[in-house]
């Protein structure tokens, strides 16, 4: 709920500044807007590669995962192949 509330603070507070910023910008509405949609794909394309980025490590991440446990569950196999008499 905190965090929440948090976020809801931060949006309205960025919303209010980007108001502030274009009703007091030194330049012409088309131009502000360029400058806006300019900066807006940059912060896009930053996201989406630090996104991808993110899925490549956690892609990595869960492969090795799988590698190692595939690898325990063959030990275990030949383990219990080696030794039955020992079960009780």
């Amino acid at each position: 709920m905190k965090a929440l509330t948090t976020l809801s603070v931060v949006l309205s507070v960025t919303a209010m500044g980007i108001t502030l910023g274009v009703l007091f910008a030194p330049n012409k509405g088309s131009k502000t807007r360029n400058k806006i949609s300019k900066q807006s794909h940059k912060y896009a394309d930053y996201v989406s590669d630090n996104f991808n980025n993110f899925l490549d490590k956690a892609s990595d991440s869960l492969k090795n995962i799988e590698t190692q446990t595939a690898e325990i569950a063959k030990q275990i196999k030949n383990q219990t192949k080696e030794k039955p008499d020992d079960v009780k």
